[in-house]
């Protein structure tokens, strides 16, 4: 064993009577009739010797076998946790010690696309995903409660040039704040091969021992290889999140829907001929975590 482990322990033959127990740092414990004493302690806290001993930290078995109990006040025994999806209140669970929070912002939503004549095209950016902060609290800095507020995914433009909308803010109290990612541009009818819509940023974080910013969108971009009979638009995807990933990218087709928590909605494309426009997609709200050690 280490320098501070024990080296011995010594039964009494039985009746759940344990003679000695001795470490190498001059710790004997014995116990007569279930009842531990210890004497001649000799540790250190700053390097490895024994600190302390808590009697009530172990037990003995009938046949004298000692086992800790797992005491000692420090500890924790559980572990519970609380997602919220929907904004509301965070009350801790009775008799939590410290917790880990996650908080993730809206996705923006991707961009739609104008509608096109024989010899055009149009491709929209996606929208970006929302900022990740995480840090962890002791039960006092929470205080009896915490508002939660989720940051909704950002809509989706609407079919024609329409930019989408930026995702919501998701925040923990006053403690964590993780802001929506931007939200995807809309792109007119173009007759040349071009990037028509640009790509666009992640929301930031703040307040966490780690704060990410969400990934950026995807831009749009067409080809037109014969004016009037071939076209390629292919409008960005989404931006990802850390518990998310966006909307793909999309060729003559509406935006495609972010997936999971805090990702960018799709933008939308379309090739030549046609009279109406398409929408890009919706980002997806946000989240909150909370990881309680009990």
């Amino acid at each position: 064993m280490s320098q501070a482990g024990l080296t011995s322990i010594s039964g009494g033959g039985g009746g759940g009577v344990v003679n000695s127990v001795t470490g190498t740092n001059g710790v004997t414990a014995s116990t007569v009739a279930g009842a531990v004493t210890v004497s001649g302690v000799n540790a250190t806290t700053s390097t490895v010797g024994v600190a302390s001993f808590n009697p009530t930290d172990f037990t003995v078995s009938g046949a004298g076998e000692v086992s800790s109990t797992g005491g000692g006040g420090g500890g924790f025994t559980s572990i519970n946790i609380q997602t919220f999806t929907t904004s509301g209140t965070y009350t801790p669970t009775t008799g939590m010690l410290y917790c880990i929070v996650e908080v993730v912002g809206g996705g923006g939503g991707g961009g739609g696309a104008a509608s096109t004549s024989a010899t055009q095209s149009s491709a929209a950016s996606g929208g970006a995903g929302g900022g990740y902060c995480r840090k962890a609290f002791t039960a006092a800095s929470i205080g009896v409660s915490q508002t939660v507020t989720i940051g909704a995914g950002g809509t989706g433009g609407a079919a024609g040039n329409n930019p989408g909308v930026i995702g919501g803010n998701t925040t923990f109290g006053a403690l964590l704040t993780a802001n929506g990612g931007s939200a995807g541009l809309g792109s007119a009818a173009v007759s040349v091969s071009n990037v028509t819509a640009s790509s666009v940023n992640g929301g930031s974080a703040s307040g966490g021992d780690i704060n990410i910013t969400g990934g950026p969108s995807v831009y749009g971009a067409t080809v037109i290889v014969t004016a009037g009979s071939n076209s390629y638009p292919i409008a960005g995807g989404g931006g990802n999140s850390f518990y998310g990933q966006g909307g793909a990218d999309a060729s003559n087709a509406p935006g495609n829907s972010a997936v999971g928590y805090g990702s960018g909605g799709g933008g939308a494309s379309c090739g030549i001929s046609n009279g109406t426009g398409l929408a890009g997609a919706n980002g997806a709200a946000g989240i909150v975590i909370v990881t309680e050690f009990i």
